[in-house]
């Protein structure tokens, strides 16, 4: 493989990761600290597919953005398993 395949490759995965990526931005209200934050960022990094985790324990909220074929309501369950319920009203 040349230099060129090699780079056309990688452009082509970067193109199909962005069709396929999805963001949620949710309130979680049992965020009290960072500390909430950094377990929410662990076990969510444990599930393929996740791109990137950025929450604020002042505002309570989480943005979440993955790759398909991880789905939202996967992401809802282990949220909800480690006892951070988002409220998504």
């Amino acid at each position: 493989m040349n230099f060129f395949t090699g780079l056309r490759e990688q452009l082509e995965n970067l193109i199909l990761r962005r069709k396929t990526m999805e963001e949620k931005t949710v309130h979680i209200p049992a965020i009290s600290c960072g500390h909430c934050v950094m377990t929410i960022k662990r076990e969510l990094n444990y599930l393929e597919g996740i791109v990137s985790i950025d929450g604020n324990e002042k505002s309570k909220m989480i943005t979440v953005k993955w790759n398909s074929p991880l789905t939202w309501e996967t992401i809802q369950k282990t949220l909800r398993d480690i006892g951070y319920h988002p409220n998504e009203d």
